[in-house]
């Protein structure tokens, strides 16, 4: 496969290494187009009022915008023609409500967007213990997503157990888990009447349990979830026809 890989951890990072060497191995071309730094936490936002600048690097381009901005710009313009896009390996897990926020995520829907298969890979944890395994283990994935390709505007988010060499990872499908953080701002001293916040997140405030991607995760499954960049709420639909009936 032409693949173009992307993440939000930046160029050059561990997880992207990885994946490069581990697909380039497996006789794939790849194709880098990576944010020149961190642009963790980035979500869908895209560039729209300033230029953007892509400089070449050993494997592909560093290119100064968010995770979207480079699959956009790689699709049309660095690595055109490609067939799938993935993105990561994220260094920190994409699960449940967080690919929301996620830049990884952001990414692989862009790809999805534009009708090109793609694939999100997370690594639940601070630190790499096995890159390098990780890596072999999406890759496996992207293949078997080639085969049995998704839906058109839907992408495969997979998020791996943080393991080393040796340890068996059983694949699974799950729905992404809903869960909310214990959010604290505190304030500190600003200039005149400008007020300064400094978030910092604990602990999950509510988490929901049962067969879903964060709970598979955690007992040493890699956790495959299909997501549309449709955020119907389809079950709700009925509610919204009665309430725009009620408005006229």
């Amino acid at each position: 496969m032409k693949i173009l890989l992307t993440n939000d951890d930046g160029y050059g990072a561990p997880g992207i290494e990885a994946l490069r060497i581990a697909l380039q191995a497996a006789g794939h071309e790849v194709t880098v187009v990576a944010p020149s730094e961190q642009r963790s936490g980035a979500g869908h936002s895209v560039t729209l009022r300033r230029e953007l600048r892509a400089k070449p690097r050993p494997h592909g381009y560093a290119l100064d915008g968010t995770p979207a901005d480079c699959a956009k710009i790689g699709l049309r313009f660095l690595a055109p023609g490609c067939d799938m896009v993935l993105s990561g390996i994220n260094l920190g897990a994409n699960l449940g409500v967080d690919t929301n926020y996620s830049g990884t995520a952001a990414a692989a829907r862009e790809a999805a967007i534009q009708g090109v298969p793609a694939l999100a890979s997370s690594c639940w944890g601070k630190e790499f213990r096995d890159a390098d395994y990780l890596a072999e283990l999406t890759v496996r994935c992207a293949e078997a997503l080639w085969e049995r390709p998704l839906p058109e505007g839907t992408f495969l988010n997979l998020n791996l157990p943080n393991v080393q060499r040796g340890t068996p990872v059983p694949f699974a499908a799950a729905p992404l888990s809903w869960f909310t953080y214990a959010e604290e701002f505190v304030e500190g001293d600003g200039q005149g009447e400008e007020r300064i916040f400094t978030p910092r997140y604990s602990a999950d405030k509510r988490a929901q349990a049962g067969y879903y991607d964060r709970d598979l995760v955690a007992q040493g499954y890699a956790a495959l979830t299909p997501v549309s960049w449709d955020a119907t709420a389809l079950p709700a639909l009925a509610q919204g026809l009665e309430i725009a009936r009620r408005l006229g």
